[in-house]
């Protein structure tokens, strides 16, 4: 489970892969190359709360400087101006049996 990538001149935009899942009345989100997840009882709102979790991220790690540190540690492969997410991610089997697969497109400042 790979990101894809896109270049650009001061970004790079990957798309790294969601998986959506129901448990109870509960909606959830899981972006496993980041190891980011959210929820909502209201499965419209899931999409603007994975976002928002997203940019938070990626916006707090830059404003402390640790966006390097953090992504390192997720396996993601980083020189400059490339960028490369882990080949394989450890998911539990229970995300996968009423998951859905999806990608988001993501901008993630050049090294």
């Amino acid at each position: 489970m790979e990101a894809k990538i896109r270049g650009a001149k001061d970004s790079i935009t990957v798309s790294v892969p969601l998986i959506k899942y129901k448990r109870g009345d509960i909606y959830i989100c899981y972006c496993p190359v980041l190891d980011l997840m959210t929820y909502s009882e209201d499965e419209k709102k899931l999409e603007g709360y994975i976002d928002e979790t997203i940019r938070f991220f990626i916006e707090r790690s830059i404003e402390t400087n640790t966006l390097n540190i953090k992504l390192k540690k997720l396996g993601w492969k980083l020189s400059k101006g490339e960028i490369s997410s882990p080949k394989q991610v450890n998911i539990p089997s229970n995300f996968w049996s009423d998951g859905i697969m999806s990608q988001k497109p993501v901008a993630i400042p050049c090294f």
